[in-house]
């Protein structure tokens, strides 16, 4: 996996600087309306309940997927990520 490949080429300070980050964008983005947590690797989970409007949750998806796309500083490396979200 590319977890991997950022582990052996940035270390593992640089890999886990990377998962904090996208932990802190998770949280940030989804603060008011879910809970989140770090399944382990590179798999996160985000658990929103009592949606009352659904269109909602693809809009939040979205937004977290663009936020995570943007440059992410990892300590001195700033790396790009892509993300894969499922919706359940």
């Amino acid at each position: 996996n590319k977890l991997k490949l950022t582990n052996d080429t940035k270390g593992h300070v640089g890999c886990y600087k990377l998962l904090i980050e996208i932990d802190g964008i998770l949280r940030e983005n989804f603060e008011l309306n879910g809970t989140v947590c770090r399944l382990g690797g590179d798999e996160f989970v985000v658990l929103i309940e009592n949606v009352r409007e659904l269109e909602l949750i693809p809009r939040l998806a979205e937004n977290c997927r663009k936020l995570i796309a943007q440059p992410i500083h990892a300590g001195p490396n700033i790396l790009r990520v892509t993300t894969s979200i499922g919706i359940s």
